[in-house]
C-alpha cells in the first residue's frame, strides 16, 4: 500500500495535463462518451490551474503515482458534508485505487464528512471502475445521465 501524501501544486499542471490528455486518447479508443469526447484543453486546464492554486475550492493531492482530486459538497440526501472525487489520475508509477479511497476516506474523517462519492465519468469501462469501487466497499447509488443542449 502506497498512501504517500503530497498536496499538488501549479508546478504540476503541465504533467497533469499531459496525462490527462493521454487518458483521454486511450478512453476515446474505446468508448465514446460525449463529456469524454468534449473535453477541451482551454477550460480544463483553467479549471485545473485553479484547483492546484487552491482558488476553486478544490484539493489537489498525490497519492504514490497517483492525482487525487475533490471537493467536500453538502448532501442533501445525508444532510451533511460528503466528499466528492472529481479526478483520479495515474501520473506515475506506484498508488493504486485502493490507496486513493484510503486516503479519501481518511481525509473525509478529518473533514467532517459523512461519505465519499466516486465515479466513473472519465473511465472508458463504467463497469470494471465501478467493480473495482465496489470490491473496496462502495456501492453504486445511481447512474448520471448526459444530453448535450445545442
Amino acid at each position: 500500500m502506497d498512501t504517500s501524501l503530497r498536496r499538488a501544486g501549479p508546478d504540476d499542471l503541465q504533467p497533469l495535463m499531459t496525462a490527462l490528455y493521454r487518458a483521454k486518447r486511450l478512453a476515446l479508443r474505446r468508448c465514446n462518451k460525449a463529456h469524454i469526447r468534449q473535453t477541451y484543453h482551454e477550460p480544463v486546464e483553467r479549471y485545473l490551474r485553479d484547483a492546484l492554486a487552491g482558488t476553486s475550492g478544490s484539493h489537489c493531492y498525490h497519492v504514490g503515482g497517483m492525482f487525487f482530486m475533490f471537493r467536500v459538497a453538502y448532501s442533501w440526501q445525508k444532510g451533511a458534508p460528503i466528499l466528492v472525487e472529481e479526478l483520479v489520475l495515474r501520473l506515475g508509477p506506484g498508488g493504486t485505487l485502493a490507496d486513493v479511497t484510503v486516503v479519501a476516506e481518511t481525509m473525509a474523517r478529518e473533514l467532517g464528512c459523512v461519505g465519499v462519492v466516486f465515479g466513473t465519468a472519465f473511465s472508458d469501462r463504467d463497469e470494471t471502475l465501478s467493480a473495482a469501487y465496489q470490491q473496496l466497499g462502495y456501492q453504486e447509488e445511481a447512474r448520471l445521465l448526459y444530453k448535450e443542449i445545442t
